[in-house]
């Protein structure tokens, strides 16, 4: 993708940027939850989630602001996953 300063960034790309880098997360990640609610216990120890961040969500990058916004919030959302599931080993009911 080439470099787009915000300025000049289109607002179609950044929903397009945030559509497919955190609502297909989301999307993801839900349909999993539900049917790991429908697994044996042993299936349930042993699932994982993996999200896959980027250093442009921490330092930012030039260009590309659509992107590292999106790569922050994943950040945020690996978290609350990790607080609302139930099948988490930091879960308390």
């Amino acid at each position: 993708m080439e470099d787009v300063s915000v300025v000049d960034m289109s607002l179609e790309q950044w929903k397009s940027t945030f559509d497919i880098n955190m609502t297909s997360s989301f999307l993801v990640v839900r349909e999993y939850l539900k049917q790991l609610a429908q697994a044996t216990e042993a299936q349930k120890e042993s699932a994982s989630i993996v999200l896959v961040g980027s250093t442009a969500g921490k330092f930012g990058e030039r260009g590309h602001a659509d992107y590292a916004a999106t790569k922050s919030d994943e950040f945020s959302v690996d978290i609350l996953i990790i607080e609302q599931c139930q099948y988490s080993p930091y879960w308390q009911p």
